[in-house]
C-alpha cells in the first residue's frame, strides 16, 4: 500500500496571512486600537497552528528535529541579522561603533542569543525580538513530547491538565517570568493551551476539519456569518481587556480574558484562510516564515529610514493604508533573503542542498502535510 503526503493548502494560506499580520504589527505605525486588536490573537494563532501540525514523535526525535529545524535556524538567522543591524547602526549610531561601549554592547548581544527571549535584560540584549518565537516554540515542542513520553496512555488528559497548570503559573509569575526564564519558556507556558487546542482540534476532532474544508454554499454562508461574529467578539473583548503582549507575557487587564479573547481571533484567521485561494507563487512566503520572522524587522526599518529622509510625513501618525503598504512591501522584499538562503545557504534552515530544484527547500518546523494511503 503506497503512502503519499498531501499538503493542506489552507494551512499554508493561514501561515501567510499570519506572517503578514506580524509584519503589519511591527511597522511601528499602527494606532493603539489597531495594536490592541492584532496583538490579542496573532501569537496565540501561531501557537495554535503549530499545535495543528505537531506530530507525536518520540522525545529523542522531537529534540533532534527541533534542534535542526528551529535552533540551528535561530542561531544562524540571529547572527546574520546581527551583522545587518550593525551595518544599519553605522547609519544611525555611528559613534557607538568606535566607542569603548561597543564591545560590552556586542557581548550583551551575544548573551542575548543564548538567553533566547525577546527582551533586553541587565545582562543581555535581543537585537531581533521576533526571533523569540523560535526558541519558545522549541521549548513548547519539548514540553509536549516530555508529557507524552511520561504520561503515555493518559497523555491527552495530562496535556490538558498541564496546559491549565502552565496558564496559572504564567498568570501568577508574569511578567517577571518573561524576563528571567530563558529560551522563551515563559511565553511557552502562557500559550501552551493554544498549542494543545490546535493539536487536539485538528487531530482528534475530524468534524472541525471537514467543516473548514467544506465548499458547499450553505457551509460557506455559515462560515461567513461566523467570521463576522468572531470579528465583533474580538473587538468587544479587546475593549475590556486592553493591551496584550505575549513576548513580555502581558495578559491585559484580566488574564483569564486573554484566553477567551484570543479564541475568536484565532477562528477568524483560520476561517479567512479557508476563503482565500492564492497562486502557488506565494508558497515561497508561506513555507519560509522563519526567514520572514528574522528579516521582517530589518527590512521594515530600512524602508522607514529611507522614507523618513524623503519626507517628514512618515515621522508622525499615518493612515492605516500606510502600514498595510509597508507590510506588503516588507513581505515582497523578504523574497530576496529567502531565495539567497534557499539557493546557497539551506543549512541555515537545517537542510541539505539538493542536487536539483533547490527552490523546494522550505522550513519544516511546522510541516503541514498529512499522510494518505493509496
Amino acid at each position: 500500500m503506497e503512502t503519499t503526503k498531501v499538503r493542506i493548502r489552507w494551512i499554508d494560506y493561514a501561515k501567510l496571512i499570519g506572517i503578514f499580520v506580524v509584519l503589519f504589527a511591527h511597522t511601528g505605525k499602527l494606532s493603539a486600537d489597531w495594536l490592541v486588536f492584532v496583538n490579542s490573537f496573532t501569537m496565540p494563532f501561531f501557537f495554535f497552528l503549530s499545535g495543528m501540525t505537531q506530530k507525536e514523535d518520540s522525545l529523542s526525535k522531537t529534540v533532534k528535529t527541533g534542534f535542526r529545524t528551529l535552533i540551528i535556524p535561530y542561531v544562524c538567522l540571529y547572527l546574520v541579522t546581527l551583522v545587518i543591524n550593525m551595518l544599519l547602526m553605522s547609519l544611525t549610531r555611528f559613534s557607538l561603533i568606535f566607542s569603548a561601549q561597543f564591545f560590552p554592547y556586542l557581548g550583551k548581544l551575544i548573551i542575548g542569543m543564548f538567553y533566547g527571549i525577546g527582551h533586553d535584560t541587565k545582562i543581555s540584549y535581543m537585537h531581533n525580538p521576533p526571533l523569540w518565537y523560535l526558541t519558545s516554540l522549541f521549548s513548547t515542542k519539548i514540553i509536549f513530547s516530555l508529557i507524552n513520553h511520561f504520561a503515555k496512555n493518559y497523555r491527552y488528559i495530562c496535556q490538558c491538565v498541564f496546559a491549565v497548570i502552565f496558564a496559572v503559573v504564567a498568570i501568577i509569575f508574569h511578567p517577571d517570568m518573561a524576563f528571567i526564564v530563558p529560551f522563551g519558556i515563559g511565553p511557552a507556558f502562557m500559550c501552551y493551551a493554544f498549542f494543545i487546542c490546535g493539536f487536539l482540534t485538528f487531530h482528534h476532532v475530524p468534524a472541525m476539519k471537514e467543516f473548514l474544508e467544506n465548499k458547499e454554499k450553505s457551509f460557506i454562508i455559515i462560515k461567513v456569518i461566523l467570521f463576522a461574529v468572531c470579528i465583533v467578539l474580538t473587538v468587544l473583548l479587546n475593549k475590556v481587556n486592553g493591551v496584550v503582549e505575549v513576548n513580555g507575557m502581558g495578559f491585559g487587564k484580566i488574564p483569564v480574558l486573554f484566553y477567551i479573547n484570543a479564541l475568536p481571533g484565532i477562528l477568524m484567521m483560520i476561517l479567512f484562510a479557508t476563503f482565500v485561494k492564492l497562486p502557488k507563487k506565494t508558497d515561497i512566503f508561506s513555507q519560509n516564515t522563519l526567514i520572514i520572522f528574522a528579516f521582517g524587522n530589518p527590512i521594515t526599518f530600512s524602508i522607514l529610514f529611507v522614507l523618513k529622509h524623503i519626507s517628514k510625513y512618515f515621522y508622525g501618525e499615518v493612515p492605516i493604508v500606510i502600514p498595510l503598504i509597508l507590510a506588503f512591501a516588507t513581505l515582497l522584499l523578504c523574497y530576496i533573503p529567502i531565495k539567497i538562503i534557499l539557493l546557497w545557504f539551506p543549512w541555515m534552515l537545517g537542510k541539505k542542498l539538493p542536487s536539483k530544484q533547490s527552490d523546494k527547500i522550505t522550513d519544516n518546523s511546522n510541516d503541514n502535510t498529512l499522510e494518505e494511503k493509496k
